[in-house]
């Protein structure tokens, strides 16, 4: 839950429209995305881990929501598979190595989306250990480099949490749709009531590792020039970097953002598979290949 809530919303954060008060308009989404998983994880739990029955009320009802979620998370592994590589294409990759790492991206993803459900959890949990070490490894390698002046909190007027609002909310608050779906589908029924608890530690945590790279993006370069910027976050590791990539810190910080996107678009293609898989079974294990490939084709026509 936690890599899955950073996932791709680092490399699209609003920095150029949010500016003095991007700090504020960060905190308020990750409060907003908090609450909507809260309320999206007992509404999934009962449209669609629950036996339908012989109302044709909740069935209809649960289609509709089945299907609201189903375009969410083909949406969200579209904009991993297509964020991800244009960021390493920019800071990493040579030329012409687009096509070759989206499609090793999507296969994995493919792939981590069919495995049982133990072991994209040992995954995700080695990674998140390795990533949280990354931002807080990075984090105090940049306290020299640090501002005092950069620190003032200023409240956000009007106008910078509005031209932030909609970016936060599609990146930060409607993924939660199919990681709520995601969970509430496999949680196992004895632990019904226990499954929110982890849910919401994960999306705080994924919140927290976030706020630390806002955070030392802001103290190193500053609201306005961090909005001139493509990828502040990945220019604010840089200047605590010397030497070789090889040796570098910076590149802990390309494995944390690897791992947070492809665990996104793993489990929204999973996603895919299990709401899927209440209605239609038998096909339910062919979704997350059709919806790689489809989204491949999008991502080259695009």
């Amino acid at each position: 839950a936690a890599l899955f809530t950073v996932g791709n919303t680092l490399l699209r954060f609003p920095w150029a429209t949010a500016q003095a008060g991007v700090t504020v308009s960060f905190l308020l989404s990750g409060l907003a995305a908090l609450g909507t998983t809260l309320i999206l994880y007992p509404a999934a739990r009962g449209l669609l881990h629950k036996p339908f029955g012989k109302s044709a009320r909740k069935r209809i009802l649960s289609g509709f929501f089945a299907a609201a979620v189903c375009a969410v998370a083909l949406v969200c592994a579209a904009r991993c598979a297509e964020d991800l590589p244009a960021f390493f294409a920019a800071t990493l990759l040579p030329g012409g190595t687009w096509i070759p790492f989206t499609v090793l991206f999507l296969a994995t993803a493919v792939r981590l989306s069919h495995i049982p459900r133990r072991g994209i959890d040992l995954f995700a949990l080695v990674a998140f250990v390795i990533g949280s070490l990354a931002v807080l490894i990075l984090f105090l390698r940049g306290v020299p480099q640090f501002r005092s002046e950069y620190g003032s909190l200023d409240l956000p007027s009007a106008r910078a949490i509005g031209a932030s609002a909609v970016s936060l909310l599609s990146d930060t608050v409607v993924p939660m749709i199919p990681l709520a779906a995601y969970l509430a589908v496999g949680t196992p029924k004895r632990r019904t009531q226990t499954g929110l608890r982890p849910l919401a530690v994960g999306v705080a945590a994924g919140c927290g590792l976030m706020f630390l790279c806002v955070l030392q993006t802001l103290l190193t370069f500053g609201a306005p020039f961090a909005a001139t910027l493509s990828y502040p976050y990945s220019q604010a590791t840089r200047v605590v970097s010397v030497g070789h990539y090889a040796f570098r810190p910076e590149i802990l910080s390309y494995l944390f953002d690897y791992a947070a996107c492809l665990v996104r678009a793993a489990v929204c293609l999973a996603c895919l598979r299990r709401t899927v898989g209440r209605f239609l079974p038998r096909v339910a294990r062919f979704v997350p290949s059709a919806a790689g490939i489809a989204i491949f084709v999008f991502l080259c026509l695009k």
